[in-house]
């Protein structure tokens, strides 16, 4: 599936300090499979990194954004696309819980940004990458 060396066909696993994202991103290690891991917390992500790293084979790489906000999403995209010649396929394991309600930056509730919105947004804006 991922080419190493070039970060062809990688697999972007969004929420990847999350138990699902962590765990979906180790097998993929395992599997020898390149990852661009995005994460909102920055020192979570590269011990996640690391973690990933030791785990197995493959090309990985820590991309920074908070997916509640329209404008990170587009940024972690092209970060995304500057580093990656394909995408082979997107894990949108990225969730969001608040108990209080909470406004993004464009008027969007947060919860609903990140767990929905910003799925659409991402996918949308790596579509020229993806491969079938």
């Amino acid at each position: 599936m991922a080419t190493h060396g070039d970060r062809s066909g990688v697999v972007v696993v969004t929420g990847a300090t999350g138990m699902l994202g962590s765990a979906t991103a180790t097998a993929l290690a395992r599997r020898a499979v390149s990852t661009d891991l995005v994460a909102r917390n920055e020192a979570a992500g590269h011990q996640l990194l690391d973690s990933v790293k030791r785990a197995g084979g493959g090309s990985h790489r820590l991309v920074i954004g908070d997916l509640s906000e329209p404008d990170s999403v587009r940024a972690v995209a092209a970060e995304i696309s500057s580093g990656a010649s394909a995408v082979a396929a997107v894990v949108h394991s990225a969730a969001a819980l608040f108990r209080d309600r909470r406004v993004n930056s464009v008027g969007h509730e947060a919860m609903f940004a990140t767990n929905v919105l910003a799925r659409f947004l991402l996918t949308h804006e790596l579509q020229p990458l993806l491969t079938t």
